[in-house]
């Protein structure tokens, strides 16, 4: 049985348009003479569908879309597992793949595991499978059993419910998994040590499937994958591109088409996501062009690399805006970034901007001290700037803050945090110069000039700045409370000083109000900053004080 793995790339909504995806590769796979072609989760829809679902005849098209596809291909002699929305009753739905053969459906099964952590809220939208069943079909000319999982079902180690023994104790030659997974760091080998230890334990062949591509916030890393039933790899697709991969499987013979098991650095994985992320928000939004405030800060260099490589050099622009507080060696660096990066830059001082604005609330601002307000003043001048480019020239502005800044609050509400994507929001201090660090070994050259990894970070907003916290100490800390959800006395039993501690998660808490209007971010660890994490403003709670 010759199976094709189809590693698609689609868009939320863009029903049309996934579906004659799926009907063209549908045919390129027949013509490849593969028998049956397995598809991603929600391939006709998109994933993740939101409250889509319940807009007027949203889930009525993505079901004709599936009967178009069966009817497309009805003359080809092949299976094709399709994942898509059901509701066979009204108002209840299910998240589902259907066999077509012949030009019908022959079957269909519903996912039986529905996450409801981090980024995903499943139960909102769907039932869970009423019953774990394999699906028996005629794949060319022979009868197999297939055990079709849904994407959570492969991770039924944390479920009471075991969907993958339960396919293969009732008969499944086979467990398929159709999947839209999105990328974290490092999340491949995750997926990999779970399946192997599955197909060790069921002694069961796996064939698992996955979206690529962005959406939104969230980015899908492909990584589709076929091991036999001893655990050696016979299929593999690649992370973060449109693939199809062919294998051979006989039930009664061993394959022959072994390969080594896939291995990629989890920084270049990590670098590949980003500017995945960044592509896909461009090109399914309908724009091509990038705009960057280039501060000579490390952070603006590194979006400025992810931008380049995403949208190719001639479609980024950086924008230099020095005020009176701004460096020599800030300027300098970052013309020498755009310089090695090939990108559009020019300068524009906001002086005048400034000291106009300065002008205007003289009286409002007499006998006070210069403080927050006049450094906020010199980093919305800036957004203005970006934002006027960006609406006249139909560009989109990215955002240049980390996850650190974020979380602590140092950022500028409508001024560095304005624009379209915060493509770095997930990476703290320490993962931006790690991930740079990492660009310029793999260039072979200071795509980032040494200069911007090696000075002390500063907003340049008063004279003689410099950020307020040790990023070595102040990161780890950051993504102790926040990623792992370690208590303050918990972080303090471990031995940090308890004011630091404390400081910073009192930080976090009174931050929250400003992430809830910075742009959306590209996910990259397990727990980001946006709709993964839902945490109101008005909070009283903070751990330091509660007591019973």
């Amino acid at each position: 049985m010759k199976i094709a793995l189809a590693q698609l790339n689609v868009t939320v909504g863009d029903i049309a348009g996934n579906t004659d995806k799926v009907i063209r590769t549908i045919h390129e796979a027949a013509k490849n003479n593969a028998e049956i072609v397995v598809f991603p989760e929600m391939v006709i829809p998109g994933y993740p569908p939101q409250d889509l679902i319940f807009e007027p005849g949203f889930v009525e098209k993505n079901l004709k879309a599936c009967q178009k596809i069966a009817y497309e291909t009805r003359h080809l002699n092949i299976v094709s597992l399709v994942g898509h929305i059901d509701n066979p009753l009204k108002m209840v739905y299910y998240n589902a793949v259907s066999v077509l053969s012949g030009g019908k459906v022959t079957d269909t099964v519903y996912k039986t595991l529905l996450p409801t952590y981090d980024v995903f809220d499943e139960k909102r939208y769907f039932q869970p499978a009423p019953e774990i069943r394999p699906v028996s079909c005629d794949v060319g000319g022979k009868k197999v059993k297939l055990g079709i999982e849904i994407c959570e079902d492969l991770w039924d180690d944390l479920y009471d419910v075991k969907v993958s023994e339960k396919l293969v104790y009732q008969g499944a030659e086979i467990l398929i998994n159709c999947s839209a997974s999105p990328y974290s760091y490092d999340k491949f080998s995750k997926r990999k040590e779970l399946v192997l230890n599955k197909v060790s334990r069921l002694k069961t062949p796996f064939c698992y499937v996955n979206l690529c591509g962005g959406q939104d916030e969230l980015i899908f890393d492909g990584n589709s994958f076929m091991v036999d039933s001893q655990g050696q790899w016979i299929a593999y697709n690649g992370p973060f591109r449109e693939n199809i991969t062919y294998t051979s499987w006989d039930i009664n013979t061993a394959p022959q088409n072994h390969m080594s098991e896939p291995d990629i650095h989890p920084d270049e994985e990590l670098f590949l996501a980003l500017q995945t992320g960044v592509r896909d928000y461009f090109y399914k939004t309908g724009f091509s062009d990038a705009l960057i405030g280039l501060s000579g800060g490390i952070d603006s260099a590194l979006v400025a690399v992810i931008a380049a490589d995403a949208l190719g050099p001639e479609h980024v622009w950086g924008i230099m805006m020095p005020s009176q507080f701004s460096s020599e060696h800030s300027i300098s660096d970052a013309q020498q970034l755009a310089q090695n990066l090939n990108i559009h830059h020019e300068m524009i001082s906001i002086q005048s901007i400034y000291q106009e604005v300065l002008k205007t609330l003289e009286h409002q601002f007499k006998g006070t001290d210069f403080g927050l307000a006049e450094e906020n003043i010199q980093a919305r001048s800036r957004g203005i700037i970006l934002m006027a480019l960006a609406n006249k020239y139909h560009r989109l502005v990215l955002t240049t803050g980390n996850k650190t800044e974020l979380a602590l609050g140092y950022s500028t509400l409508y001024g560095d945090m304005a624009g379209a994507l915060a493509a770095i929001s997930d990476l703290n201090k320490e993962d931006v110069y790690r991930l740079s660090r990492f660009i310029n070994t793999k260039a072979g050259f200071d795509r980032i000039p040494q200069h911007i990894l090696e000075k002390t970070p500063s907003a340049e907003l008063r004279e003689n700045q410099t950020d307020p916290f040790d990023y070595e100490i102040v990161s780890p800390l950051v993504e102790s409370l926040l990623e792992h959800q370690k208590s303050p006395e918990q972080l303090i039993r471990e031995g940090y000083d308890s004011e630091l501690v404390h400081r910073l998660n009192r930080l976090i808490h009174l931050a929250e109000y400003k992430r809830r209007q910075a742009p959306p971010g590209l996910r990259v660890t397990e727990k980001a900053f946006g709709m993964g994490r839902r945490i109101p403003i008005v909070n009283k709670y903070m751990t330091k004080d509660q007591k019973l």
